[in-house]
């Protein structure tokens, strides 16, 4: 079986709607397999010399994306330019080295890099009833990012 890996920004839990996430992360990279021969620690290690300026991100607004049958509740995150810079970076880095796992998208095309946060992969209710209180104000700090393998379905781990 192929391993899976992703690139994710590590994002505090105790933030908003977020402290209701099990997993928190922005994600820089979908989801992953290493090309032939390439190691994780090859991987690990490209990730790691991306340096970025530290700074701070906030939560902007509630979406609802619709995937495979499926309604995901997401909030966006600013500053959008600035993680589009990260994802380019990444992206150029590891781009000969990996395969996108297309399989998670709808008609298996990847989708544009919107900085995000999934707060519900089966979201069945109505967004306009939720808190939007809890975005205001919620900052995190933006000061690294780490490279994640999937262990067992929808369980990750950090990669040292």
């Amino acid at each position: 079986m192929k391993i899976r890996y992703a690139v994710w920004v590590e994002v505090p839990q105790k933030i908003g709607l977020i402290s209701k996430v099990k997993t928190p992360h922005l994600s820089i990279l979908w989801p992953f397999f290493l090309n032939t021969g390439v190691t994780e620690k090859n991987i690990l290690e490209k990730v790691r010399n991306i340096l970025f300026e530290s700074f701070e991100a906030r939560l902007s607004k509630l979406s609802v994306w619709e995937q495979k049958d499926k309604k995901i509740l997401v909030v966006e995150v600013e500053p959008k330019e600035k993680f589009q810079k990260i994802f380019g970076e990444v992206l150029l880095a590891l781009r000969s080295d990996i395969v996108f796992d297309k399989s998670v998208f709808s008609e298996g095309l990847l989708p544009n890099f919107l900085p995000h946060i999934t707060i519900d992969y089966d979201f069945n209710g109505d967004v306009s009833k939720l808190d939007k209180q809890e975005l205001i104000k919620c900052f995190f700090a933006v000061d690294k990012m780490g490279l994640y393998r999937e262990e067992e379905r929808g369980r990750w781990i950090k990669c040292e």
